[in-house]
């Protein structure tokens, strides 16, 4: 992707932080969306099950939203004033392209659309090449690109909000397309919202990370704390958690998670400090393929039984301490019966039992 100097800063150069207050609610029958968050992050994802209020929440930042509160950047409360005077890049699901513009009248549809940036950004993009095309046209993709250079050509954009814009598409284009969108929105002097339901996403893009149920938010932090510690069996489960045990939390930073087996769940620089005390009863998880079979592996294990090789990858199932797991290794995997298994501190998850 082409670099972009008129809207970004020098590669490789973070742009400095800047403050986003929320204090917003709506009551509707059957629901209440009400939001209380403070971040000093320049990239926040918002995750939660459908009917959360994720959408909903991004639209009061926008000010498409009738919500009491306040919305407030750096300081500013943006509350009074209409959407088109809060300086905002919008991204809608489903992009929301009129079937008959073309792709060049989209991006210069804003009536505030600053020509050279809509130019600008139609180059960073890829999209020089199908300016004449009508959405009809378009690679999913392609339509992802043109909502958002829509969006940031704007003559000032101070916020950018993405409501789940790459759930249309496929596994690979959806990676690339992560990966391409942060590159453009690093160094840029905005505050990015991204609305999710994969956990992935919000791991891979965000700097902080809001997890929302019910119209509420159960866990705000920055992404790797809250990923390590949920705080609850709710907050684990919306980040993923299946491979679930039980264990008790030790002096020393480890969890006894029975038959004599502990897991070490501080890392030796001194992350993840903010572990339960001892004694308390916690519930612990790590994704399938965290739990590695090797020699040299620190805890004992049982391998249970051994399944097909799917994908380049051998599922088993392992009993680790009480727990039953599946797990995925390497098809050359040969182990069977008693093994011994790793898991790297910072991936284990640990929240306080209910």
């Amino acid at each position: 992707m082409a670099t972009l100097p008129l809207l970004a800063a020098r590669e490789g150069v973070e742009a400095p932080p800047r403050h986003l207050a929320l204090a917003i609610r709506r009551d509707l029958p059957g629901f209440t969306l009400d939001v209380r968050l403070e971040s000093r992050a320049r990239r926040i994802a918002i995750l939660g099950p459908s009917g959360s209020g994720k959408s909903m929440t991004l639209r009061a930042i926008a000010g498409l939203e009738d919500v009491a509160g306040t919305v407030r950047l750096d300081g500013s409360d943006l509350s009074p004033l209409p959407p088109e005077q809060r300086a905002v890049a919008y991204v809608p699901q489903g992009y929301a392209l009129p079937a008959h513009l073309t792709v060049a009248r989209q991006v210069t549809f804003a009536t505030d659309c600053v020509p050279e940036r809509a130019a600008a950004w139609m180059g960073a993009l890829g999209l020089e090449g199908v300016s004449g095309r009508y959405p009809a046209e378009l690679s999913p993709g392609q339509r992802q690109r043109v909502a958002l250079a829509r969006a940031l050509s704007r003559c000032r954009v101070d916020l950018v909000l993405l409501d789940e814009p790459f759930s249309a598409l496929d596994a690979p284009l959806r990676t690339r397309l992560r990966r391409e969108v942060l590159a453009v929105l690093r160094g840029m002097e905005v505050v990015t919202v991204l609305v999710t339901h994969d956990p992935a996403e919000a791991l891979a893009m965000a700097e902080e990370l809001v997890l929302l149920d019910a119209g509420r938010v159960i866990r705000a932090g920055p992404t790797a704390d809250v990923f390590a510690r949920p705080g609850s069996e709710l907050a684990a489960r919306l980040l993923g958690a299946e491979a679930i045990g039980d264990g008790t939390m030790l002096p020393d930073g480890r969890i006894d998670v029975g038959q004599g087996v502990t897991l070490l769940a501080r890392h030796p620089d001194g992350e993840g400090t903010d572990l339960p005390p001892p004694g308390t009863r916690v519930r612990w998880s790590a994704r399938p393929y965290q739990i590695r079979v090797a020699d040299d592996g620190a805890c004992p294990a049982r391998i249970l039984w051994r399944g097909e090789v799917r994908d380049g990858q051998r599922p088993m199932g392992l009993r680790l301490g009480d727990a039953e797991l599946e797990i995925v290794a390497d098809p050359s995997c040969a182990a069977d019966g008693a093994c011994r298994v790793s898991i790297d501190p910072r991936c284990l998850q640990v929240w306080p039992a209910a």
